[in-house]
């Protein structure tokens, strides 16, 4: 492996309890990571193993550009989550969703996602950049992920 790439594995547990082990890729910038989760999600969608998928990002630009460039294959299947214009009976006919978690849980801590979804809604979440100061113990990235 290239000294610009670097990876850790982490074990998953499906809701049967086997175990898969994933390899999580830790690269710099502008080395194709985004385009590889588009790979994986377009397969995953195309086998229909996963039907929902969450992308969640801590920027407008890495969520608009990645809706742009890498995931624009799907762009009939996406929608970016609007917590102030979005309405849970009409939300869910899509099947990625793209959005910042900062909006998905508000200035106030309040919990918007709930308001739109159910915990078992989503089969996959992607968090984009999770390695900023975002990844701390009270992330709110992370209160989606345990809502989820």
């Amino acid at each position: 492996m290239s000294e610009e790439f670097g990876s850790d594995f982490i074990t998953i547990v499906d809701d049967d309890g086997q175990e898969f082990e994933l390899e999580v890729l830790d690269t710099m910038d502008y080395n194709g990571k985004t385009y590889t989760a588009f790979q994986i999600v377009y397969r995953l969608l195309q086998s229909d193993m996963k039907k929902k998928i969450l992308y969640l990002a801590d920027r407008n630009i890495l969520v608009d550009q990645s809706i742009q460039q890498d995931f624009a294959p799907l762009e009939k299947v996406i929608h970016k989550i609007n917590v102030a214009k979005d309405d849970r009976s009409t939300i869910t006919s899509h099947q990625v969703y793209f959005s910042l978690y900062q909006q998905l849980v508000g200035d106030d801590d309040k919990e918007h996602f709930s308001e739109l979804f159910s915990p078992d809604f989503f089969d996959l979440i992607i968090v984009d950049e999770c390695h900023r100061g975002s990844a701390k113990e009270e992330s709110r990235w992370r209160k989606i992920l345990e809502y989820f």
